[in-house]
């Protein structure tokens, strides 16, 4: 494996290829200490990873993969295409933001995958926000998956339950952490074991499929109170802001009221006290009339008698007022239209209670703010910059600075369920969730760094604050990528950073011909789905697991760095358990047990037979716990007296 750019995610993706046994090399600007970085001298190039000749040194001509990791996406690319040129059987991992571009790029150069950090770790950021039991919220083939984490209460019906039978109906069961462990303790993950109870205090970790988590509320206002600020608004549009200057329609607007106020002046003079001698209400009249297109003829019955002065007067009455009055109709339609559009793309205020601040709107920040939309949970976002209208149009936004406690306050923090620390700056993120902390103890706090190192001390200081490390979690997805697996999420769970990976199966695969049970159970995995080649792909059910993989299915899993280390190098767990078929009851109907120990336990029809004639006896495939307790429910619910037996693998040893 060759890693290009060694920041903080290339580091990080050298440390979790590390776990895989394969070799790692790297390619970095600056010159970097190999021991430090815990590789085999030499591995480390110094030079610039974009040079043909650059890559030719590190040995990219020998590597699996290429993994360009650098902060600028433009030069990942760039080294993507010499990687190309050197190596046309290499796979190329790029770090950069991703474009339509891209995927025509994959198409022309074969093998290649764009992850952009930011993207995979919103949707973690956005759930560590909220007090409710969602911590990951993903969907594989327009079908929604949720897990969720929950403590178990005094009042639960499982309590007293073995783990083997609190399988709600569309949940499955993912890790058991018993009560009283730490709260970084996650529970080996599809570990548990199905005869352990559960107590209260107990965490149990479920996957859900489908349906969208309850306890969100969409944000609206009240039509009264929406009408009324609307009509403010509208209101004020119409006037200058104090401290801002006028704008040159409003200019020329000016101007063209101060013309007319002279001309209107000056025909009232003239025509209450120069040639006509009108009353002055009168000569007003007569003015404003010919401003706006009266004649001398319209207003007066000897207008042969009136002085030639007056004539030119009116024609420069009519004149001007023509002219003028466009103008202003103009100014008054342009600003018009302006006030309206700008009182559609107003933002609303931020909601008084219950809500998530997001401190930042970069990348980042915009994409935490948008999935807690999708989720129809309140938003509010605290941003210093000037954010486009454009950009999340129903967002309330509080400008100002995250670490200033009026604007927090201003942005409803004291009434917030959740807040998001989410700008580029560790330190400016810890101010954030510092301050928070004392404004609302009772905040849920989310903070975003990007060294693991300043991770673990801020987590150790905030220990109720949930502290994500962007460059960990992008890097164990850069590193499951470089071993040929396609990442399509990722998500945080207390013990351990989870993947969803999509698998091809082909030939020489360490999947191939191993039934769903023992991948889910020797490998640690979840499938979520399958597919046939050939046919729709679905979530697996509990009569899949007998299923055994051929080249070409299909299957998406949920796994952790350690479970994909393990289907890397095709390392199972040890199965523990074996069956004992002790008796048949009277009722039970022989073809059909024969064919149950046919589907699931890999008896042919005749040792099936044989089997049934020859009480008890134990079957002689090994089996996993959670597989050997619902094999055993199954065959005693169709009339076979069974029981699971634990290997005894010191006996077992001794024996041999």
């Amino acid at each position: 494996m060759l890693v290009c750019g060694l920041g903080r995610v290339g580091r990080q993706c050298i440390q979790a290829l590390r776990g895989y046994d394969v070799p790692v090399r790297a390619i970095d600007l600056l010159p970097h200490d190999e021991v430090a970085l815990e590789l085999e001298s030499g591995a480390v190039t110094q030079g610039d990873f974009r040079d043909l000749a650059t890559l030719l040194r590190a040995g990219v001509g020998n590597c699996r993969s290429i993994v360009l990791a650098s902060s600028d996406p433009t030069a990942n690319v760039e080294g993507a295409l010499a990687a190309r040129r050197a190596n046309s059987a290499i796979r190329l991992v790029i770090r950069a933001q991703e474009h339509g571009w891209h995927d025509l790029l994959a198409k022309q150069l074969g093998n290649l995958v764009v992850y952009e950090p930011n993207r995979l770790s919103a949707a973690t950021f956005a759930l560590a926000a909220l007090d409710s039991e969602v911590i990951a919220h993903f969907y594989v083939d327009a079908q929604l998956f949720q897990v969720i984490e929950h403590e178990v209460q005094a009042r639960d019906p499982w309590i007293g339950h073995s783990l083997d039978e609190i399988q709600p109906s569309g949940r499955q069961l993912l890790s058991h952490v018993p009560a009283g462990s730490p709260a970084a303790d996650g529970g080996p993950f599809y570990g548990w074991d199905p005869e352990r109870t559960v107590a209260p205090g107990d965490r149990l970790l479920f996957l859900r499929t489908g349906g969208l988590s309850g306890g969100f509320t969409a944000r609206t206002l009240p039509p009264e109170r929406s009408a009324r600020a609307a009509a403010l608004r509208f209101g004020r549009s119409f006037l200058p802001k104090p401290d801002q200057r006028l704008q040159r329609p409003a200019k020329v607007a000016l101007a063209g009221l101060a013309v007319l106020a002279v001309l209107v002046l000056l025909a009232t003079n003239v025509f209450a006290w120069g040639a006509m001698q009108l009353p002055l209400s009168e000569a007003l009249r007569w003015a404003l009339a010919l401003l706006f297109g009266a004649h001398l003829a319209d207003l007066s019955s000897s207008f042969e008698e009136i002085p030639v002065g007056v004539h030119w007067l009116e024609l420069a009455l009519v004149m001007g007022g023509t002219v003028l009055t466009a103008v202003l109709y103009a100014l008054l339609t342009d600003l018009l239209l302006r006030a309206r559009f700008d009182l559609r793309s107003r933002r609303p205020s931020p909601p008084a209670r219950d809500h998530v601040i997001v401190a930042g709107l970069g990348q980042t920040g915009v994409r935490i703010a948008g999935l807690l939309e999708q989720l129809k949970c309140k938003v509010a976002a605290v941003e210093a910059s000037p954010v486009e209208p454009h950009v999340l149009p129903n967002l309330a936004i509080v400008s100002g600075q995250a670490t200033e406690e009026d604007v927090l306050l201003k942005a409803g923090l004291a009434r917030a369920r959740g807040l998001v620390a989410a700008t580029s700056d560790d330190q400016y993120n810890v101010e954030i969730a510092l301050l928070a902390s004392t404004i609302n103890p009772a905040c849920r706090i989310a903070v975003r760094t990007f060294d693991p190192r300043f991770r673990e001390n801020v987590a150790f200081l905030l220990p109720e604050a949930r502290v994500l490390c962007v460059s960990s979690l992008a890097a164990t997805a850069y590193a499951a990528a470089a071993l040929g697996e396609n990442v399509i999420n990722l998500f945080q769970t207390p013990g351990a950073p989870v993947l969803v990976v999509e698998y091809d199966v082909i030939e020489d695969d360490t999947l191939i011909g191993r039934p769903l049970w023992e991948i889910a159970e020797g490998y640690a995995v979840v499938p979520v789905m399958f597919q046939r080649s050939g046919q729709p792909a679905r979530v697996p059910a509990s009569d899949d697991a007998a299923i055994k993989l051929r080249a070409g299915d299909r299957v998406v899993v949920l796994a952790t760095p350690a479970s994909l280390e393990a289907i890397e190098r095709g390392d199972l767990r040890r199965p523990r358990y074996q069956l004992r078929l002790e008796r048949l009851r009277p009722y039970a109907e022989s073809l059909q047990v024969v064919g149950m120990l046919s589907q699931r336990l890999d008896y042919t029809l005749e040792q099936g037979h044989a089997a049934l004639e020859s009480l008890p006896q134990v079957v002689p495939l090994r089996l996993y716990g959670r597989y050997a307790t619902r094999t055993a429910r199954l065959l005693d619910a169709n009339g076979v007296v069974t029981r699971v037996v634990r290997v005894d693998e010191t006996a077992e040893r001794t024996a041999s």
